[in-house]
């Protein structure tokens, strides 16, 4: 399945977030996707090995702490997320996709 396969479901998903990103951010999402799919079949980053669900219940996933992080940055001034490694970079690399202004180590 290509990137560009998942586009719809990923907008959809957008959508139902009640989150919206540049053209450049979401394709970026959709090549992560493709990232993890592809070296999942050489390395064990996760066990979800077919694109839909790594799109389902690893990029939404991630992406659903968006509005509360939001939320909380703009209470607190913070600028900075640390992601402990939890495993395929998530949901660290999704939300230095998604927040560019947000320093993610």
């Amino acid at each position: 399945m290509t990137p560009s396969a998942l586009e719809a479901p990923l907008r959809a998903g957008l959508v139902a977030l009640s989150l919206e990103f540049s053209p450049a951010q979401v394709q970026g999402l959709l090549d992560y996707a493709a990232l993890i799919a592809k070296w999942t079949q050489f390395y064990n980053l996760t066990a979800l090995r077919d694109p839909p669900s790594i799109l389902s219940h690893h990029i939404l996933d991630s992406l659903a702490v968006l509005l509360p992080l939001q939320a909380h940055i703009r209470r607190t001034g913070c600028d900075a997320v640390l992601d402990v490694g939890s495993g395929a970079g998530l949901p660290g690399v999704v939300i230095a996709l998604c927040c560019p202004g947000l320093r993610v180590d």
